[in-house]
């Protein structure tokens, strides 16, 4: 009669653990993004660039666009990832050159962000899997959600993350996006 009843308890509050992980995993993020900022560099190859925060469900998610105005046979992506240490002190954690065309191709499969980022990317319906990139196509970023990105193990901290998107090097255009991680690590250096 005992361990009817411990079961039963048991598997009440089972049920009350999956009830709050379906419940709230997609009202609470890991990451709060605090600014989105771009920068059109070479505006006689970069015909459109756009990238807002948009609140989505509860989470601030990236919306954007990009159009460039000739085809690109080839593209560098560079992606850079710094976290804020003291006030005014940076830490790299993660930086990566890459192919584009690669990227596109799905070739960093065994990176676990990049695969991430693409497949964010791969929601949208404007989204090419490989290159030349034919003149005047828009790139759309719909609600990317990069809160699936950040391992729930690692400590709170505020992060910079700069991508820049570069032909035969030539940097065409860059984007910057701040934020942080949990809810208790705001600092004064954290917004945009």
């Amino acid at each position: 009669m005992a361990t009817e009843k411990k079961t039963e308890i048991f598997a009440f509050l089972f049920k009350i653990l999956i009830l709050y992980q379906f419940t709230t995993r997609s009202t609470v993020s890991p990451i709060t993004l605090t600014g989105a900022s771009s920068k059109i560099i070479d505006p006689n190859m970069v015909e459109h660039l756009d990238f807002i925060m948009v609140e989505h469900e509860g989470i601030t998610k990236l919306n954007g666009s990009a159009t460039h105005r000739v085809e690109l046979q080839f593209m560098e992506a560079e992606l850079s990832i710094d976290s804020e240490r003291q006030p005014d002190k940076h830490v790299r954690l993660f930086y990566m050159k890459m192919d584009g065309c690669r990227f596109l191709k799905a070739k960093y499969k065994k990176n676990r962000l990049l695969e991430l980022i693409r497949k964010g990317l791969i929601n949208s319906q404007s989204f090419l899997t490989s290159c030349p990139i034919p003149a005047h196509h828009t790139f759309k970023v719909e609600l990317l959600d990069i809160s699936e990105m950040y391992p729930h193990f690692l400590p709170n901290v505020t992060f910079f993350v700069t991508g820049k998107l570069s032909s035969r090097g030539n940097i065409l255009w860059e984007i910057h996006l701040t934020g942080y991680t949990k809810d208790g690590n705001r600092t004064k250096n954290s917004a945009a």
